[in-house]
């Protein structure tokens, strides 16, 4: 005895709700956003004391394990930034729907 009903065969409906196009282009700006941060910080990370004066700038010099957890930060920011517009390709790819805005 199986509970589950059959479900309508509804192949035109659209799995999801179409992008609005204001929020479509707020998606594409995200990666931009982060962007300068991330530059920000892998200047850090190769050792340019940006952001720092007097005798804090003399001192820091990044090893290998404060260059890595940077740079590993930078692209797990980057990545969650670029994953907005996956999200949102995704629904105008299953709505059949292939312009760019």
């Amino acid at each position: 005895m199986t509970l589950a009903t059959p479900l309508p065969d509804d192949t035109d409906a659209p799995a999801f709700p179409p992008v609005p196009r204001r929020l479509d282009r707020t998606a594409r700006a995200v990666p931009l956003t982060v962007l300068p941060s991330g530059l920000w910080r892998m200047a850090m990370a190769v050792g340019i004391p940006v952001g720092f004066s007097g005798q804090l700038a003399e001192d820091w010099r990044p090893g290998l394990e404060t260059s890595s957890c940077i740079t590993l930060l930078t692209l797990v920011i980057e990545l969650f930034a670029f994953l907005t517009i996956g999200l949102t390709g995704a629904a105008r790819h299953a709505n059949g729907s292939s312009t760019n805005c």
